[in-house]
């Protein structure tokens, strides 16, 4: 799974370049890029302190978004000593793909940019001129990478060769700084399975500017570090990720496995110092490696930070304990009302788990729903609430409390897929603490996704509704409302469907096979699949019974996907939301004509320019109102 991106390199010239040690000499220099995996080089120019290149080079991967914006494009420039290939490294600039991609036009405009070695950037070694642009499906990728307008080649190399380039200045040594990454400790960090034994033996790597660092290896899944990782760099930075892993390392009769890993921005870090924090990781299930994270795999405790110096290093060194976040005592309230299944077979027995892993010491199980037409309803206050179940436990801040793993388990009559003699976890949410730290008890509904894909999974696996709040047990909370008495009532939902287009490419054949999904709670809608198309049209009426709240607060939103179909699989692309929930959203009748509608990516899905025309009906079967989505 993924989508092809693209990276455009064009290196224009060097300049101010020294030959290492003694200076004696010219050098014979040549420019490396080190993109997507690939890396390309220009031809060497022998004995030149500043000659130009005017080489274009392209990078294209089929990847996932966060392997993407991940990723860096690293410039450097190197002396060729002799004939047998034996060169010395000048130095580099290093671009972060996600910094670059945020840049007006995704792009960084034609300049000259100063090279160091990331040991010692407090030492200019040269210029690169270049320009950088870094793009999803979708994008408009210029012809031209130069940034501005093109002048004549031979007034362009006149100028080269005639340009003085000066070596920084004092002030501009003044803006080198020093990170500092504190790795304190990690908790419940997931066992490896290995060759002899299933084991953990965590250390944590940071990667920035062009340098990695990595931590004493511990010998358990709850470690204590307590090291100082320190970084040079300057500003302003190109490369503003500081990548933070924990590893596993599997020894001689193992491979290095990654636990978690969390990016720190440089851009934050001048705003704010980082204090100890908590950052939880999340894994897919044991033998699932391909699936989606649904379950808790640990977390780090870590701090950053850094100041401006005339001489950074680059060490990692013993450091102090950490003073963990504050704690106070907490309150969770929890409600629910209704799960509904995006399948035609439903489960003939359930229940909810609910987790805050490391703040709540308890998994809270919820009662077994009643059937209510194609979903199912909690009924009466001691089904509804969950308070009773939560145990005494302490709060941090929010920052520091994770996620809410919500899971549904399910067991369904027929065998296969989805089949089996006992409940197994079926579908699940992650909902971040952050979100409901408030004392909000309107009931809201939770997108649910599959643990495990296959089948005729769409992506959406169904949808809970359900009130979470979390917070401190002082100041003293509101006082907690009664649970709703929500009245349900039958719904015709019809929705027509025109074409789409600009949806991404996710085959390497540059097309794809979409096909419409529309989730209206227990509603599921499917349109025809369309082969070898981005611009897919369907001309398709669409129907189906729902049962919702006659409370049109409480009504969820019209949820839209866009999938591509693969040898009998279905990868989300991108979706929209129509809000069935604002009290002007369900007129008697809309008569306008259908109108487009803009595209956003799925969760973790690719930037995208596409739009859709969308018209649907909405109406009470014997009283008729209705709504056309314009």
């Amino acid at each position: 799974m993924g989508s092809e991106y693209l990276v455009n390199v064009s290196v224009f010239a060097v300049a101010g370049l020294k030959v290492p040690g003694d200076g004696a000499g010219m050098p014979n220099p040549y420019v490396e890029v080190d993109c997507l995996g690939e890396k390309k080089t220009t031809q060497v120019i022998s004995g030149a302190s500043a000659c130009t290149f005017n080489n274009f080079y392209s990078f294209s991967r089929h990847m996932s978004e966060d392997d993407f914006t991940g990723g860096d494009a690293v410039i450097a420039v190197y002396h060729q000593k002799n004939s047998f290939g034996f060169k010395v490294k000048l130095g580099q600039v290093t671009f972060s793909l996600e910094k670059v991609y945020h840049q007006d036009g995704h792009l960084v405009a034609k300049d000259w940019f100063v090279i160091v070695l990331p040991d010692d950037p407090g030492k200019g070694c040269g210029y690169v001129e270049l320009s950088l642009g870094a793009y999803a499906p979708g994008d408009i990728v210029p012809q031209s990478l130069s940034g501005g307008a093109d002048v004549d080649e031979a007034a362009e190399v006149q100028s080269i060769k005639t340009r003085v380039v000066k070596l920084p200045t004092k002030d501009a040594a003044k803006s080198l700084f020093q990170l500092t990454v504190c790795i304190y400790q990690a908790e419940e960090l997931a066992m490896i399975k290995g060759v002899l034994s299933t084991n953990c033996n965590p250390f944590v790597q940071v990667d920035f500017n062009g340098t990695s660092q990595r931590t004493q290896t511990q010998r358990n899944n709850n470690p204590t570090w307590n090291e100082e990782v320190q970084v040079p760099f300057s500003m302003p930075a190109w490369d503003n990720s500081v990548n933070v892993t924990v590893m596993h390392d599997g020894g001689l009769t193992g491979s290095k496995v990654e636990l978690g890993d969390v990016t720190l921005d440089i851009d934050d870090l001048a705003n704010e110092a980082l204090e100890p924090t908590w950052y939880y990781f999340y894994k897919a299930p044991d033998g699932k490696k391909d699936e989606e994270k649904s379950e808790f795999a640990g977390r780090l405790l870590l701090s950053a930070s850094m100041e401006r110096t005339e001489k950074p290093i680059l060490t990692i060194n013993p450091g102090s304990m950490a003073n963990p976040p504050k704690v106070t005592a907490g309150v969770a309230w929890i409600d629910l009302y209704m799960v509904c299944f995006d399948s035609t077979e439903q489960p003939e027995w359930l229940h909810v788990q609910i987790e805050l892993p490391r703040i709540i010491d308890a998994e809270l199980i919820s009662t077994q729903p009643e059937p209510e037409g194609h979903g199912f309803v909690w009924k009466g206050k001691e089904n509804i609430r969950m308070d009773h179940m939560v145990p005494t436990f302490s709060l941090p801040a929010p920052e520091n409390c994770g996620e809410f793993i919500i899971s549904v388990f399910a067991k369904f009559k027929k065998t296969g897929l989805l089949g089996g003699k006992k409940p197994e976890r079926h579908m699940y949410a992650r909902v971040p603490a952050s979100e409901v730290y408030k004392w909000d008890q309107t009931p809201k509904w939770r997108d649910m996704r599959m643990v495990v894909h296959g089948g005729d999974d769409v992506g959406s696996a169904g949808f809970l509704l359900m009130t979470l709040c979390l917070g401190p047990d002082s100041p003293k909370p509101p006082a907690r409302a009664k649970p709703l008495k929500i009245k349900w009532k039958d719904y015709c939902f019809r929705a027509k469907i025109y074409q789409a287009v600009n949806l991404p490419a996710k085959d390497e054949e540059g097309s794809s096979d979409p096909l419409v999904a529309i989730n209206f709670g227990p509603a599921i809608l499917r349109t025809q699949i369309i082969t070898q198309c981005i611009n897919p049209s369907w001309n398709q009426i669409l129907e189906e019974t729902v049962r919702l709240p006659d409370d049109v607060t409480l009504r969820p939103d019209i949820l839209i996907t866009l999938l591509d179909s693969d040898e009998g699989s279905f990868e989300p692309m991108v979706q929209m939301r129509y809000k069935a929930s604002e009290p002007d959203a369900l007129p008697e009748e809309w008569k306008k004509s259908p109108r487009w509608f803009q595209l956003e990516p799925v969760p973790g899905g690719v930037p995208t320019q596409g739009k859709m025309p969308l018209g649907s009906v909405f109406h009470y079967h014997g009283v008729a109102p209705f709504i056309r989505l314009y």
